[in-house]
């Protein structure tokens, strides 16, 4: 708390305050808090379906709704992820003669069929990828064949 004549701080417990002698205030209890109603709701317990027998009339019941569950569909661009797969490939083995070049190769012919499927399936992300990585492995393996044709010149 703090002094009311000159607004030093008094520790708790003192009855004067040390910078100008004047009586230390005293500390106000805090009103005991009040408790408050909350309203208890009662918790949704699950439905469980039940299967009920249909009769003949209402087979031709226009008002009665039928749904249906359908499985989920998974799409998946194969072309797209087998492309990227094989991009990431050619990098690995770019560095040896001629091993780099061939998923490289590979890598690239898939991505960009992956690519053009990509509005119908997804994946244009994996095919753009596949696309760098093969053109990155083909880079790196054209590198180490034209320096390993160039060493045997030599």
């Amino acid at each position: 708390m703090y002094c009311e004549s000159c607004g030093s701080f008094i520790a708790d417990g003192q009855a004067y305050c040390s910078a100008c002698g004047a009586q230390a205030p005293v500390p106000k209890a805090a009103p005991a808090p009040q408790p408050v109603a909350v309203p208890v709701q009662p918790a949704a317990t699950p439905v469980q379906p039940v299967a009920v027998p249909i009769t003949p009339q209402q087979y031709s019941d226009p008002n009665r709704a039928v749904i249906l569950e359908t499985p989920i569909e998974y799409r998946v661009n194969h072309q797209a992820r087998n492309g990227l797969i094989a991009g990431i490939v050619s990098i690995q083995t770019g560095f040896i003669p001629v091993a780099g070049l061939v998923p490289g190769v590979i890598g690239l012919v898939l991505s960009i069929q992956g690519l053009k499927r990509s509005d119908e399936l997804g994946g244009r992300g994996r095919a753009i990828g596949g696309i760098i990585t093969s053109a990155v492995g083909l880079t790196i393996g054209s590198f180490v064949l034209l320096s390993l044709i160039s060493n045997l010149g030599n």
